[in-house]
């Protein structure tokens, strides 16, 4: 954690059939363990609002029901049932429910570290967060629930080895998921990240916000893209807000300030090198084209 201290802020809006454990960390650590911070099922409340940074902990959220939007990075996701996110907290990360109903948003939740941790994160994805969709709930509820009862009910002296061996269940199978998934079929393993895309092009997309959206590391990224679609991710960007421009300025009359700032281009300046460098002519030399055809 260094010297920075550890910033919270929340509003902590949850029922009374929440369940929330914590426990002391342990004065040396051994290598291969898993050691469990804290642990919790949540029902949370329209008003709940958590914002943390600087933490030196693993986090693994999962939505059961009800929808959430996650802040991490300054990039925002939205969590829906099925959806598992582990990250790193040493990030300022938000959550916060999207719903107006009382207590729509319920999650289970582990807080957790180790030596090893970082290792195991690092060989899913070199990021600080990982989203999971459609992970099944069998894969983690059995999980949480033992180690809820453990808590209670195991002797000190045996705790640490069946916690540790629980949250270890945990990650194998979120590996497990992962692998699965990217060996389903590569287009459909883009087609969230083309989504994304899409849906975000008019604003300034880098390649880690796309890398922070999918399953992969930005070389695997770079190389699922160029064996699928023949180019790199920000190329494709680029190739959609040129499609979306030459769409705009063939159909609308807009100045192409505005084309450029609805199709995620810096500037005007950006957009006329964009069609120079690219489709080897102008804006306004395309308008004009069209027109004549016309």
């Amino acid at each position: 954690m260094g010297k920075n201290k550890l910033h919270v802020k929340s509003d902590y809006d949850v029922s009374k059939n929440s369940i929330k454990l914590s426990l002391p960390k342990p004065a040396r650590m051994q290598r291969h363990k898993y050691y469990l911070r804290s642990i919790g099922y949540e029902e949370i409340g329209k008003h709940y609002y958590n914002e943390m940074q600087y933490g030196d902990f693993f986090m693994i959220n999962y939505t059961l029901h009800g929808a959430a939007k996650l802040k991490y990075d300054n990039i925002e996701f939205s969590l829906r049932p099925g959806d598992l996110c582990f990250l790193y907290t040493y990030q300022r990360r938000i959550f916060r429910p999207v719903s107006d109903k009382d207590y729509d948003w319920s999650i289970y939740y582990i807080h957790f570290f180790g030596e090893d941790v970082k290792d195991f994160f690092n060989g899913l994805k070199n990021d600080e967060l990982i989203i999971v969709h459609d992970f099944p709930r069998e894969q983690i509820e059995p999980y949480i629930k033992r180690m809820l009862k453990g808590i209670k009910n195991t002797p000190s002296q045996h705790l640490e080895n069946k916690l540790s061996q629980n949250i270890y269940r945990i990650l194998l199978n979120v590996q497990d998921h992962i692998e699965r998934k990217n060996a389903e079929g590569k287009p459909q393993l883009l087609q969230n990240i083309v989504d994304f895309i899409e849906a975000n092009y008019s604003e300034p997309i880098t390649l880690d916000d796309i890398v922070k959206h999918s399953y992969f590391s930005k070389s695997h990224l770079n190389t699922l893209f160029l064996e699928t679609l023949k180019t790199t991710p920000m190329q494709f960007v680029l190739n959609l807000r040129l499609q979306k421009a030459q769409q705009l300025l063939m159909t609308t009359n807009l100045s192409l300030k505005k084309v450029a700032a609805l199709c995620g281009f810096k500037d005007e300046r950006a957009l006329i090198y964009a069609f120079r460098t690219h489709l080897d002519t102008t804006p306004s030399d395309l308008r004009k084209n069209v027109k004549k055809e016309i």
